[in-house]
């Protein structure tokens, strides 16, 4: 009897165990299922995000260095979010967007005075795009300097405001008080669609210290702007003088050349 009964609950233990291992067998199976579909989905969503970020930045390039025109109430850069007095110019405005496909970010696009028109009278001359600005405020880490090099047509150098060229883009780590601040400056290649010299600063973290070494860094802002000479009152002056004259030597020329 006792060996029955001992037989029979080795066998019902047996049988408990054989249902616990399935049970825990297809619950880790689930998870790891799971888990997959997780970092599938989180891929897919890091794919989305990096699609969306480089649409707005290429219709930024056409806005600003092939001077396709400022639609505002386009879809290219989101809703308007405000409207407020350009930085740069009495004239200007600055446009802040929400784009939905990047909600967690800032866009911002700045007019101006037409720094190419010389006229006295600024209140008469065109306003046209100055610069745009893409402010990230969370973490993104999978657009690398590189990537956003060959997007937007970037060349591996960089001019400063007295036009020297300077053959390379890596500024290197910040200083304090900002040491982690990493700087990338570029001009944009001349296309024949262009209408402007574009100058791009991409601004990136390098992280904290408690960060592993392989953390890549992650990118803060995009600034695209166009490389217009500065103009003084006075020297626009000038400008229109040497204008006049320049109009005044070749009617003089004509003229002459009916005598």
């Amino acid at each position: 009897m006792r060996l029955r009964t001992l037989f029979c609950n080795i066998g019902k233990i047996q049988i408990v165990l054989f249902f616990s291992i399935q049970v825990c067998a297809q619950t880790n199976m689930e998870k790891h299922s799971s888990r997959l579909e997780s970092v599938e989905m989180a891929n897919q969503n890091s794919e989305g995000k990096i699609n969306a970020i480089m649409t707005v930045l290429r219709n930024a390039m056409l806005l600003v260095r092939d001077n396709a025109p400022l639609n505002l109430e386009s879809s290219d850069f989101g809703s308007i979010q405000s409207v407020e007095k350009s930085p740069f110019s009495e004239f200007g405005s600055a446009y802040t967007f929400r784009n939905k496909l990047t909600p967690e970010s800032d866009i911002k696009i700045i007019t101006m005075d037409d720094p190419l028109n010389y006229s006295d009278d600024r209140s008469r001359v065109a306003i046209v795009p100055s610069s745009f600005e893409l402010n990230f405020y969370v973490v993104v880490r999978d657009i690398t300097p590189s990537m956003l090099k060959e997007q937007l047509d970037l060349a591996d150098y960089w001019i400063d405001a007295d036009g020297e060229i300077h053959n390379y883009n890596d500024m290197g780590p910040g200083i304090s008080p900002m040491p982690k601040l990493h700087l990338y400056l570029y001009r944009a290649n001349m296309r024949t669609t262009s209408q402007f010299p574009v100058d791009v600063e991409l601004s990136y973290g390098d992280g904290t210290s408690e960060e592993s070494s392989g953390t890549k860094p992650s990118l803060w802002t995009v600034n695209i702007r166009r490389a217009y000479p500065y103009l003084t009152p006075a020297m626009r002056k000038q400008k229109r003088e040497e204008a006049a004259a320049r109009a005044n030597a070749a009617y003089g020329k004509s003229k002459g050349g009916e005598q």
